[in-house]
């Protein structure tokens, strides 16, 4: 089997410490983000109430990517509202947010809290909108 077709189907080989070639796979097998797990996937916006919450608790706008994914349930927790955005071009939602300040004014939100991988953040985000 040739390298290129290795490397296609997940595996790249290794020399170990007697210099014998293995090869080793590193592909997700189960072809899933696993940190989208903690808030159900990448998605453009997710809303999610917290019905124990006090009625003067704060509404939080959380700008994020993938990364932040695990935060979100925690977050939640915290406040009455968390509108959980994404940014990123090539996320699926059927209400994509152009101008966050234009958001954080619509829902009344009390914060915002931005939370990106730093390289997620050069590639996809124009934060000037």
């Amino acid at each position: 089997v040739h390298l290129n077709n290795l490397e296609k189907k997940g595996y790249i080989r290794k020399e170990d410490s007697k210099n014998r070639t293995i090869e080793i796979l590193v592909k997700n097998e189960y072809e899933v983000n696993p940190y989208a797990a903690y808030s159900g996937g990448n998605n453009s916006l997710q809303v999610i109430e917290n019905k124990m919450a006090d009625k003067d608790d704060e509404t939080v706008l959380f700008v994020r990517d993938s990364f932040s994914c695990p935060v979100t349930p925690y977050m939640s927790m915290s406040c009455k509202e968390l509108h959980a955005v994404d940014l990123r071009s090539n996320i699926t939602g059927t209400k994509r947010i152009k101008s966050v300040s234009k958001y954080a004014k619509e829902i009344g939100a009390d914060y915002i809290v931005i939370m990106y991988y730093a390289v997620t953040t050069e590639m996809y985000c124009d934060f000037e909108q």
